[in-house]
């Protein structure tokens, strides 16, 4: 389990014995977002120091792992959620000034930026079949992109609160929101239809797991 610190530190833990087995300093500012490439080949981890970083994960003798770093770029302003497309060849960054951008992973080179937002991003999620993206935001909306030119499908009203977490439905173009008001939703992003809301919860609702078949 890899957990990254308000001080910039990232800690592995062993999923056996949950012993802390390597800890580096990766950043000069909280670590705000971590993703795992396809494949399981490299980390990236995203923070408040307006950096990106990527760390291969390498097999000790031991049975244990240490992250070895691998490469850095620079930002424009705090790095808030980081996503890769489904067959590695983009990641997209949610920043503090409300925009978003995808870059080529293997050069970090920019292909879009997509402006709309008008609070920070907090949230993104590609479609498996890496088509679309969805961002949420701190300006309680929902935006549908499309990755070929960036262009934005529909923008949706879809909290009342900041929308903390989205995440797509592997195989499908539906996807779930949650966000500061207690409530998580459900939606379909081709018709922008509002299928249902899920209320359980009693505060604030911060992330969202989706199973691999969509189950649950």
């Amino acid at each position: 389990v890899l957990v990254g610190t308000k001080s910039g530190a990232l800690m592995l833990f062993s999923m056996a014995t949950g012993d802390l087995v390597h800890e580096v300093q990766a950043h000069k500012g909280a670590v705000l977002s971590l993703a795992l490439a396809p494949g399981n080949t490299a980390v990236l981890s995203a923070s408040a120091d307006k950096t990106l970083a990527t760390w291969i994960p390498t097999p000790q003798t031991d049975g244990t792992a240490e992250l070895q770093p691998d490469r850095t770029h620079e930002l424009t302003d705090d790095a808030l959620c980081a996503h890769f497309s489904p067959d590695g060849k983009y990641i997209a960054v949610g920043l503090l000034d409300a925009s978003v951008k995808v870059l080529f992973f293997d050069t970090f080179k920019l292909f879009l930026t997509l402006f709309g937002h008008k609070l920070p991003v907090l949230s993104l999620s590609i479609s498996s079949d890496g088509t679309l993206l969805v961002s949420g935001s701190a300006d309680k909306s929902v935006k549908i992109w499309g990755l070929d030119f960036g262009d934005c499908h529909r923008s949706l009203y879809a909290h009342t609160e900041s929308v903390t977490a989205v995440s797509f439905v592997r195989g499908t173009h539906y996807f779930v929101s949650a966000g500061k008001d207690k409530l998580i939703k459900f939606w379909d992003a081709d018709t922008f239809e509002h299928v249902m809301t899920m209320r359980a919860h009693t505060m604030e609702v911060w992330g969202i797991a989706v199973s691999r078949n969509g189950g649950f």
